[in-house]
């Protein structure tokens, strides 16, 4: 709002004119326009015409805001005139249609009071519908509904509802907020941030408007701290641990998730403004020291928590930005959780311990071959559970996904994109051949894919045990034929370096849902002229849904017998004790990568007296 004093009476009225537009005017700025009205020039009937004027649109806002009407009005509204006056303020333009498909089915009823201030929304289902699942993250409800016009079912976060009114006058409390906040969310704790955040909030709003509703200050201050240092509607989804994948598709279209549970579901979330979503994508892109602009329309990068993000601006999706978020547990799966969900076995995750333990002498050189979202960093992330706590361990990733944290010795590294000239890069590779100097016991890709792979098996070849990685790929056959082939050229003769190859799967079960099960574990038992030898030492069985033992001699298991100066029964001994302790873990119900690192490592230092403090 100008300053009256230096307005002419065109400028007053046109400013006038402009708040009634809006239909919105706080406190303090009522209060602040009839003291400069007052030294206008105005004459005393302009000025009381204004006064009215502005009074009206007041009232309308101190009934928004939960306010109890000013003591010097002289008549109550009856409940037939609230009812004529929520009519009169209703919007006149149409709700936008909601649909997933063509049938142009409403899910959420009558989804009205909302116009082009509302960036993005979430609705509530009025419709017909039933409630399959319901959990409560962070205080706010999750519902899992299924109707009668849609096959999948719809994730529906209940967030307090906002109309129109009440997004044009929180989109002033927030440039209130904004120029009057001293706070600097980056240097605060997170721990304390969103409080003192929401404190700070809750103070200018009051400042401004001393009578609002309690519960209208709760409610704005919510979305206000969403939307400033949050990522706005996305943040339940954020908070979600039951979600694997987040996905905005463009404008007025459902965001869509990947629960764990419930496999894809639409959500009850739409965005509407493009500006709002390239807004978030640019604070994501920040966080990582990058922009996302027409030049730079591609964003691969990743959030605080670890979750992996890509995102898309136009030209290149012309119908709207879009996101993938692809969360991962704040506590991430370890190999007790893979067994409960039927992935491992306890005789496969001794054996594997064992295995890639090495037993002090030899650790297997494995790759966690699969489709995309199979499972593959969650089942390297628990292969690394094994690695022995004094060895020193080196992660190299695009975007940083493996959590070892219980492990002291380790450090992780990541890939640098080029700057806008095209200069420093680092690459993959780039940061291979560092590792080499690091003095590392274990290295492990994030993914294998490029020239990088070759410095690694070069580096298996001449010492360097214990390496792992992903790949995508099918089979443990198709694994040897893409580690050959451009792009990343592994010479054959290289081929033996590797001992291990996981290959995992993900499907859909008629009656379980989405099932990630490895469905070959196959060992490089050597070369024969110029073909590579595999042996097929597990093997998926889907009539019992196990992963199961063939029979066939392990190739690793003598090449540790060998080098350890074992028998073959001591080495099957070692994984004998090695089932006991997992089931102990799995009987227990052992959750969190800190206790079930903490039992290996106790199992470690004295396996029999382990065992015997089990009975």
């Amino acid at each position: 709002m100008g300053c009256i004093e230096e307005m002419g009476k065109d400028e007053i009225w046109a400013e006038v004119e402009k708040i009634m537009e809006d239909g919105i005017v706080t406190h303090q700025e009522y209060e602040d326009f009839l003291k400069m009205l007052d030294e206008s020039d105005l004459d005393d009937g302009e000025k009381q015409t204004l006064r009215d004027q502005l009074k009206d649109i007041r009232d309308q806002t101190s009934q928004l805001l939960g306010e109890t009407a000013p003591p010097e009005e002289p008549e109550v509204e009856t409940a037939e005139e609230e009812v004529e006056a929520v009519k009169e303020e209703a919007p006149t333009k149409p709700a936008p249609s909601i649909s997933t498909g063509t049938t142009g089915n409403q899910i959420f009823g009558d989804e009205t009071d909302f116009g082009p201030e509302v960036g993005a929304i979430a609705l509530k289902p009025t419709g017909t519908h039933k409630v399959i699942d319901s959990y409560t993250k962070n205080g706010r409800l999750v519902q899992i509904i299924t109707t009668p016009r849609e096959i999948a079912p719809i994730y529906c976060v209940t967030l307090p509802e906002l109309k129109t009114a009440d997004h044009k006058i929180m989109a002033k409390f927030q440039e209130m907020v904004l120029k009057e906040s001293r706070l600097d969310p980056v240097k605060l704790d997170p721990e304390v941030r969103d409080k003192k955040f929401t404190e700070e909030i809750k103070s200018i709003i009051k400042s401004h408007e001393p009578a609002i509703q309690d519960q209208k200050l709760d409610t704005y201050s919510q979305y206000i701290l969403m939307n400033m240092i949050g990522f706005g509607l996305l943040d339940p989804l954020l908070a979600d641990d039951g979600l694997e994948e987040i996905m905005l598709l463009g404008m007025d279209r459902r965001v869509y998730v990947a629960h764990r549970k419930h496999d894809m579901l639409s959500t009850n979330i739409i965005f509407h403004d493009e500006s709002l979503a390239e807004n978030i994508i640019q604070r994501m892109a920040r966080g990582v020291g990058r922009k996302v602009d027409t030049l730079n329309p591609l964003l691969d990068a990743r959030l605080a928590d670890g979750s992996r993000v890509n995102a898309t601006i136009p030209p290149i999706t012309p119908d709207g930005a879009t996101l993938t978020i692809r969360k991962f547990k704040e506590d991430p799966l370890t190999f007790v959780d893979l067994i409960g969900y039927r992935t491992f076995s306890v005789d496969f995750a001794a054996w594997l311990w064992v295995v890639m333990d090495g037993l002090g002498v030899k650790p297997a050189n494995a790759i966690v071959a699969g489709g995309t979202g199979s499972g593959k960093t969650t089942t390297l992330n628990s292969l690394a559970t094994f690695i022995p706590e004094t060895d020193r361990v080196l992660t190299i990733e695009d975007t940083l996904e493996l959590q070892l944290k219980p492990h002291k010795h380790w450090i992780r590294m990541e890939t640098k994109s080029a700057n806008p000239e095209g200069k420093g890069q680092i690459s993959m590779d780039d940061l291979v051949k560092n590792t080499l100097r690091m003095r590392p016991d274990r290295i492990i890709l994030g993914e294998v894919r490029g020239s990088e792979t070759a410095t690694l098996f070069t580096a298996m070849n001449t010492g360097h045990d214990g390496c792992m990685g992903t790949l995508h790929s099918n089979t443990a056959r198709e694994t040897i034929t893409r580690l050959c082939s451009p792009p990343m050229n592994v010479p054959l003769i290289m081929i033996p370096a590797l001992d291990l190859i996981l290959i995992q799967n993900r499907f859909k079960h008629p009656e379980k849902g989405t099932l990630r099960r490895i469905t070959e574990v196959a060992e490089v038992a050597g070369m024969e002229g110029d073909q590579i030898q595999q042996n097929k030492v597990f093997e998926y069985n889907p009539e019992t849904d196990l992963l199961e033992e063939t029979g066939t001699p392990s190739k690793s298991i003598q090449t540790l017998a060998i080098k350890s100066g074992r028998s073959a029964k001591e080495i099957n001994t070692e994984i004998a004790k090695r089932a006991i302790c997992i089931k102990y873990m799995v009987d227990n119900k052992v959750k969190g990568l800190d206790n079930v690192k903490n039992i290996i490592i106790d199992f470690n230092k004295d396996s029999d007296a382990f065992i015997q403090s089990m009975t």
